[in-house]
């Protein structure tokens, strides 16, 4: 049975098949409060022929306005749909005389032949750029026909490129979030009307506890009754929260999951499960999070049998991607698109999107490494979340928050941090998380979109 209680706590009213979408995280830094730009745009084309120089790497002449060597290395195929069509990545290195720029591509390769594939890759701007493309972003597609049997292709380049002059820092977008006496914060949700929910851990009790912080930025503490341990992961734009709490009954390694509307709490367990956390929730009250049967290995989001959920309408369907070894339902739009982390079976870790029930995967640079633990994704389809420079991403790797659109990837590396992560995203743009400062302690924040 399923199981579902109700809790009351008096004084407290928080009403206030994978199919592949290719996207890049850009390894980049970005001093936050966030520069203002201006930028000096030109348009490009011309025409490249290239060839094979080992099974991951090519290299091509270029001809035109970006005339040069191109360097391709680190392709490699994701994915193939069932009309043969291939799904891949590559980092490019474009080589001129008046300086380089590096980029991450996703590519398209439909067949025309045997082994002959007409290609289409769409170039992400990377950071590092040398002489006058020093802060170079924009856009550049490169659409060619490549024969894999004798290894040479050909084909032509389009699209805009901007160079960037940055302007003083503005300050009033960047909040930190400390909840008084705590010695951790960490903001974990924002909804459209501005309210947060996250944990700390008290310095006078040791314990963990959920709070809200309301638009105004008053803090209320959110404890289960009875519980040594709250973690406040979601809300909704009616104020409704979700999290996990744990008894003093329960083994150290149990967690319950719960929604707290109105002042009441209901705890939320999937079938068996013993290890609970609900993470998101959306304005229909349709509830996600993950969830373990056994808690003989940690339930952590990297570790043990971790499977996502959806709880709505009072019946509990898994989340589970196929053929991952463990998956972690994140957040709920408000159309119901799930988003969330997995695991592969060759052990990497992705991102995915949860549509009609379809699963799309958000394909990564093969050097980037993503945690499970938490991301978000708003209204608009735009994803916030957490990647390190390296894969596998581990509890020693430095952490760095990035917001994706269709149009944009936005990295966060916040100002004197030594690691950032980023949990959710607003309707406005707003992205709420951690960081750790130089003197390892962590401090929620709240960062506003300037727009």
């Amino acid at each position: 049975m399923n199981s579902i209680q109700t809790a009351h706590r008096g004084g407290l009213r928080a009403k206030s098949g994978v199919t592949f979408l290719a996207s890049a995280i850009l390894m980049a830094a970005l001093a936050t409060p966030t520069p203002a730009r201006s930028r000096d745009c030109t348009n490009v084309r011309g025409t490249l022929l290239g060839h094979a120089t080992g099974p991951n790497s090519f290299e091509s002449v270029l001809s035109g306005d970006l005339e040069g060597t191109l360097l391709g290395t680190n392709f490699e195929i994701l994915a193939a749909d069932d009309e043969g069509t291939l799904h891949g990545v590559v980092d490019h290195a474009f080589i001129s005389a008046d300086g380089t720029f590096n980029t991450f591509a996703d590519v398209v390769l439909s067949p025309i032949g045997s082994n002959v594939y007409r290609t289409s890759e769409r170039n992400f701007f990377l950071p590092g750029g040398t002489g006058v493309f020093e802060d170079a972003t924009g856009r550049l597609a490169i659409h060619a026909v490549f024969d894999f049997n004798t290894g040479e292709g050909s084909g032509r380049y389009h699209g805009r490129i901007c160079t960037d002059t940055h302007t003083p820092a503005v300050e009033s977008n960047f909040t930190t979030i400390d909840v008084p006496g705590a010695t951790t914060t960490v903001a974990l949700d924002i909804n459209s009307a501005g309210a947060i929910v996250g944990r700390y851990t008290s310095a006078a009790d040791g314990n963990t506890h959920g709070f809200m912080r309301s638009k105004h930025g008053a803090l209320t503490t959110i404890d289960f009754p009875g519980a040594v341990f709250t973690v406040a992961a979601g809300i909704n734009g009616r104020g409704d929260i979700v999290g996990m709490y744990r008894l003093p009954t329960d083994g150290s390694r149990v967690r319950h999951g719960f929604l707290l509307t109105d002042g009441e709490f209901t705890t939320i367990d999937p079938p068996n499960a013993a290890f609970t956390n609900a993470l998101g929730i959306n304005p229909e009250g349709h509830i996600v999070g993950r969830f373990c049967t056994a808690v003989v290995v940690p339930c952590t989001p990297d570790g043990g049998n971790m499977h996502g959920f959806l709880f709505a309408d009072g019946e509990f369907t898994i989340v589970d991607v196929p053929g991952a070894i463990r998956t972690n339902a994140w957040k709920i739009d408000p159309q119901g698109n799930i988003v969330g982390g997995y695991t592969a079976g060759n052990g990497k870790n992705h991102i995915f999107i949860r549509k009609d029930g379809r699963f799309t995967t958000v394909a990564l640079p093969p050097t980037v490494g993503i945690p499970l633990e938490n991301g978000g994704i708003n209204a608009s389809g735009h994803i916030a979340a957490t990647y390190c420079d390296t894969a596998p991403f581990t509890a020693t790797s430095t952490g760095h928050g990035f917001a994706l659109s269709r149009r944009e990837f936005r990295p966060v590396d916040l100002r004197n941090a030594v690691s950032t992560g980023v949990f959710s995203i607003n309707r406005r743009g707003d992205l709420v998380g951690f960081y750790d400062d130089t003197d390892g302690k962590r401090h929620g924040f709240l960062l506003r979109d300037r727009e």
